[in-house]
């Protein structure tokens, strides 16, 4: 510790000060760096200025490290959240309501054309519910009992036709088949 006296002008706080610079300045350990909020710092740099960190954000809020990485993530979850939801969404509806349109239309169109043919009555019917109601089909019995199997594929014409030109193949199917 150097014995060089301090000025009588000097207040209480300020006097305090320069006994800590000469303190550290004595101190081999401390003469060519300080540390400041656990940082190591070099004396030539001692003067420049620098904002204040705090170690605990306010309300628990920690900044992200890797501010691309944090992005990076985001946009894989919220990627991997719109997919996951139109997955979920995009199967069949569980209950068929009856109506000629939406993913069961096809398939209560020709249902509803085929009942109306007379003498054919419907014993079992398939389907293949995928994203698009695909393929379907038809077991029934013409009115002397003979089994009639109607198949429509993903591509058929008959799901194209308006409900009588409908009503109209399906009998000249079941007559076709009844030979």
């Amino acid at each position: 510790m150097s014995s060089s006296p301090m000025p009588q002008s000097l207040s209480w706080l300020t006097a305090r000060t320069c006994l800590q610079r000469r303190l550290r300045d004595s101190d081999p350990a401390q003469q060519d760096h300080w540390t400041e909020r656990g940082r190591a710092r070099s004396v030539s740099n001692s003067d420049a200025t620098d904002h204040p960190r705090r170690s605990v954000l306010a309300l628990g809020v920690s900044a992200p490290r890797n501010m691309k990485a944090f992005q990076r993530r985001l946009v894989l979850t919220a990627l991997g959240s719109g997919v996951g939801i139109s997955l979920v969404s995009c199967n069949p509806p569980a209950q068929n309501d009856g109506r000629e349109s939406g993913y069961y239309g096809d398939f209560n169109r020709v249902s509803n054309a085929l009942v109306s043919v007379p003498g054919m009555v419907v014993t079992n019917f398939w389907m293949n519910r995928d994203i698009t109601l695909e393929e379907f089909g038809f077991e029934a019995t013409n009115g002397t009992g003979k089994p009639v199997r109607i198949a429509v594929g993903e591509r058929d014409p008959l799901r194209r036709m308006s409900r009588t030109e409908l009503v109209e193949g399906l009998r000249k199917e079941k007559e076709r088949q009844s030979q």
